[in-house]
């Protein structure tokens, strides 16, 4: 009998601990709200929302968060988050924000660049050399540390790249200014390589990071599951790996002319054993 009861209790022992690891391993996912523009290739409609949500999926993914994605212009998505009808949005630093929203660990680089219409003999030397120009923007980014009001030259936002490539082409703006990677990804994706080229060096450098707003009561619990997946997937390989697969898929295709500017740029500052196209971004692998 004394056994019989043994066994009983050990069968319950045994039931209840691995009800309890079901539990936790089935626990319920929070769920993130994340919106951005459309900015090939870091943010898509595609369904992995491309390599940026990844990244935040991947990094979430490791304390139970599920991130779902909204699309809407940026400065009404960068709003949203301050106002917290959105958890997170992509954004460069910038000081003043500072007191509406809280950010991220960076975990991407973006180098800004000027374009011009293939054919224009214009080269962009420095800040002077643009004097006279009509340079389109995208509305609510921030340019403050390239662009300057009293260099002679005209702002003009827009609300999406593609409008501003074929304002370009058109002859309504003299230059646009875009991230480097997403300039190439689009002209590239909008069959438009013969009509487009890079001038000059880039304009800068910057870091990339998620912010939420300050009067997000999860702020701090929420950002702190960022930064620490993030190293998470640095270290795991999740990281080099998506990395990898968006490498790969832009290389299998065959360059634009501003594409094979974009590789001339990079292929020689970065490991050889990279694509050279996405050389300049896995860099930010070891920083």
């Amino acid at each position: 009998m004394n056994n019989r009861r043994h066994i009983i209790t050990l069968i319950l022992t045994i039931t209840l601990v691995l009800s309890g690891s079901v539990q936790a391993s089935d626990a319920p996912s929070e769920t993130v709200t994340f919106n951005n523009d459309i900015w090939f290739p870091y943010v898509d409609d595609s369904p992995s929302g491309g390599m940026a949500l990844e990244i935040i999926r991947a990094a979430l993914g490791h304390h139970q968060k599920q991130v779902t994605l909204q699309i809407k212009p940026w400065s009404r998505a960068f709003h949203d988050v301050t106002q917290c009808q959105n958890d997170l949005v992509l954004a460069w630093y910038v000081s003043a924000r500072e007191q509406h929203v809280y950010y991220s660990h960076p975990f991407l680089k973006n180098r800004l660049r000027l374009i011009k219409r293939n054919g224009d003999s214009f080269e962009y030397t420095d800040e002077a050399s643009l004097k006279g120009k009509r340079i389109g923007t995208i509305r609510g980014y921030d340019y403050q540390d390239v662009f300057h009001a009293d260099h002679g030259y005209s702002l003009h936002p827009n609300s999406n790249l593609e409008s501003n490539l074929k304002m370009l082409q058109a002859g309504r703006l003299d230059l646009i200014v875009e991230d480097e990677i997403v300039a190439s990804s689009t002209i590239f994706e909008l069959n438009m390589g013969r009509s487009f080229n890079f001038t000059g060096e880039p304009l800068n450098e910057r870091e990339l990071f998620v912010v939420t707003g300050r009067c997000n009561p999860a702020a701090a619990e929420l950002l702190d599951a960022f930064n620490d997946g993030l190293e998470q997937i640095k270290v795991n390989g999740e990281y080099a790996q998506i990395f990898a697969k968006h490498g790969a898929k832009l290389q299998s295709r065959n360059a634009s002319a501003v594409l094979r500017s974009t590789l001339h740029l990079t292929q020689q500052r970065y490991a050889p054993s990279v694509p050279p196209t996405w050389s300049m971004l896995v860099a930010s692998l070891n920083r």
